[in-house]
């Protein structure tokens, strides 16, 4: 809690020369990645190769990142297939373009009193909810369509995507909230890892997904800071949401190659939160949330989503 202490009594031009000379420290200690996510062009190709028994994809990805994510990395969160089995990313990427929103963010909770981790992660959640938006102005797929030339093939746009294009617009998803989260906790000195990887929620078709592990002086985290979790009063009034925290084991060099390589699975049990006085309880449902990384894509799963969203 240091960086949160340092900004306390500071103007806002100070938490800017503060913030600029934060990342500059930070982007020199990490190697940078051209691209986070799925290896996949904007126009269809084939990534196909043969073996015994069927067709089998090599599509490189990047399902893992630790600490912060530097600017002009891109970011492949969606893939396509057309009906030769050719693969694209049809305009589901965008690049990191500013910083800005971790600037809003320490302005922001330099007015909040913030007691420990636990808080900031909460207040995080918060201000990622009201930086995005709640009420979609346009769907992400609209905002991100690429034109086609007359031969049927993507152009690549007079201006590239940017991850601040979600800004205000109510279409940000798992991986936008990740990405923010990853930055902002980096900035904050706490110790973060971005996992492109998938979930499945009680009886729900498992689905691509995007979260946070977390170290911190006490524990271990998963927070899925796009899970919201609603809290309710003892008459049961919704008081608000906050993130999906997870406890795990210690994160090491050994239980992250086991968890990247999926063999090994975090499954929680699905909860919201009661505040009875001075009392935070979990409701129990009953059902498990499962979070995983698998790099195999089936084809079979892929059309059936394509299906649902005709």
């Amino acid at each position: 809690m240091d960086f949160y202490n340092n900004l306390i009594n500071l103007s806002d031009k100070e938490i800017d020369i503060l913030v600029k000379y934060r990342l500059k420290h930070l982007e020199d200690d990490i190697e940078h990645q051209d691209y986070i996510g799925y290896d996949v062009e904007s126009n269809f190709k084939n990534y196909r190769y043969n073996t015994e028994c069927e067709d089998s994809y090599s599509i490189n990805l990047r399902c893992f990142h630790p600490g912060l994510i530097k600017k002009n990395t891109k970011i492949i969160y969606g893939i396509i297939f057309d009906n030769k089995g050719n693969v694209s990313n049809d305009g589901n990427y965008y690049y990191i373009d500013d910083h800005s929103y971790i600037n809003d963010f320490c302005k922001y909770i330099r007015k909040v009193e913030v007691k420990n981790e636990d808080e900031l992660f909460e207040y995080i959640h918060d201000f990622l909810i009201k930086y995005c938006g709640c009420i979609e102005q346009i769907n992400r797929s609209e905002m991100f369509r690429l034109l086609i030339d007359d031969k049927g093939r993507n152009i690549k746009p007079n201006k590239e995507h940017a991850l601040s294009n979600f800004k205000g617009k109510g279409n940000a998803l798992c991986t936008e909230y990740a990405i923010m989260a990853q930055n902002i906790l980096s900035v904050f000195g706490i110790e973060s890892y971005l996992v492109i990887g998938k979930i499945k929620q009680g009886d729900n078709d498992t689905d691509y997904h995007a979260f946070n592990l977390v170290r911190t002086d006490n524990k271990d985290l998963l927070i899925d800071f796009s899970n919201s979790k609603s809290v309710y009063d003892i008459n049961y009034k919704l008081l608000g949401y906050s993130p999906f925290i997870g406890e795990i084991d210690e994160i090491h060099e050994q239980f992250i190659d086991n968890f990247i390589n999926n063999e090994k699975h975090l499954v929680f049990e699905d909860y919201d939160y009661f505040i009875i006085g001075n009392t935070i309880a979990k409701i129990s449902y009953g059902k498990n949330i499962e979070y995983f990384v698998d790099c195999k894509i089936d084809l079979k799963e892929e059309e059936k989503k394509k299906n649902k969203s005709k």
